[in-house]
């Protein structure tokens, strides 16, 4: 539900509507801003990911950062 905040404050003359309730992430909602600090300061678990499945995260990725930038 934050995101709608977030719209809000770039969009202020839009209205935006939920189709549900729910609309959140569970496993997002489990990560502090302590659990990520500690990660990025106490590297303890590496996934390696092969090159396709990099490509494939990739485009995705690129067009969320493209629209967040409008």
């Amino acid at each position: 539900m934050g995101i709608f905040y977030e719209l809000g404050l770039k969009n202020p003359n839009k209205k935006f509507y939920s189709v549900g309730r729910r609309q959140f992430c569970p496993n997002m909602k489990k990560v502090s801003i302590e659990d990520v600090l500690d990660t990025i300061q106490n590297p303890r678990n590496e996934i390696e990911l092969s090159a396709d499945i990099i490509e494939k995260a990739k485009a995705p990725l690129v067009k969320m950062l493209e629209l967040a930038a409008d």
